[in-house]
């Protein structure tokens, strides 16, 4: 089982304020056929990059890049053109020729042989659904077709900046931050870092909800075996907590089938989200 480890900020932080100098490239580059905005996400955004231990893939960056010319351009050009900008400026900021995933875009920095870092961005839009909610779709390969569609993410994603914080103001970072590296290091499914924290973020914000709910214990109500427990519970160092947490992991999944975060049903193809249901309670 693979283990990891986090980033100190001091060696991270001069390779991200590069990586912003080479997004601003990229930005003047295309700017004659769309414009975008750019936000550091997951991990990235709260200061939380992970790298194996002693492991030759380095630690990665997560990035939305939000386009304003969905009605102009379909969305495999659009993903082409930002590939063709980061393989023209990125070599001089010591990155390899950008890889096309499904649905990012990788650049690589690499050192013998080894992934020293590397950054996933995503093309993403924003759009009012037939609630009026505003939601995130992102660029997407149907592996059915072959070709590029705008992707609809789940809620799972939303929201990300109330719910942290919600969690540093109720005193429970260090308690999320555990829970995101226990993720990393039990993630048999391959997930991506961005998708885990989303998870943990959720998973944290549920128990502190339960909490509020009233669902804690009481010593004038229970003897001292349910209090032992329910300590245990919620104790993030005994092997209890980490067993709660899994029982609860595919409701709280946002890339779950059956994601139960806000009472939808999400219907996949080749790992694309195509369409989000309500479902009844």
């Amino acid at each position: 089982m693979k283990k990891y480890e986090f980033v100190s900020e001091e060696e991270y932080q001069p390779v991200q304020d590069a990586l912003i100098q080479l997004i601003k490239r990229v930005r003047k580059e295309v700017k004659d056929c769309f414009n975008f905005k750019y936000y550091f996400v997951g991990s990235a955004r709260w200061g939380v990059i992970t790298r194996e231990v002693r492991g030759n893939r380095g630690y990665d960056f997560d990035l939305d890049f939000k386009v304003n010319c969905e009605d102009e351009y379909p969305a495999e050009r659009i993903k082409s053109i930002l590939m063709d900008a980061f393989r023209k400026h990125g070599a001089s900021f010591g990155y390899k020729n950008p890889e096309n995933s499904t649905s990012v875009i990788t650049i690589k920095h690499v050192y013998d042989s080894r992934i020293v870092y590397s950054c996933d961005i995503a093309v993403v839009n924003e759009y009012k659904d037939e609630h009026g909610d505003i939601r995130t779709r992102n660029i997407c390969l149907d592996k059915t077709s072959g070709t590029y569609i705008w992707n609809i993410r789940s809620k799972g994603y939303d929201h990300q900046k109330e719910k942290v914080d919600k969690i540093k103001n109720a005193g429970r970072w260090e308690e999320l931050k555990k829970t995101y590296l226990w993720k990393k290091n039990n993630n048999t499914e391959g997930k991506e870092s961005r998708a885990l924290f989303a998870e943990a973020v959720n998973e944290t914000i549920q128990k502190e909800r339960n909490m509020g709910k009233g669902h804690g214990v009481s010593g004038h109500t229970h003897t001292q075996q349910p209090l032992d427990h329910y300590a245990n519970q919620h104790n993030p160092n005994n092997s209890a907590y980490w067993a709660d947490m899994n029982n609860h992991a595919n409701q709280l999944n946002p890339n779950n089938d059956l994601y139960q975060g806000g009472d939808e049903k999400v219907i996949r193809r080749d790992n694309c989200i195509i369409k989000i249901v309500k479902v009844g309670k």
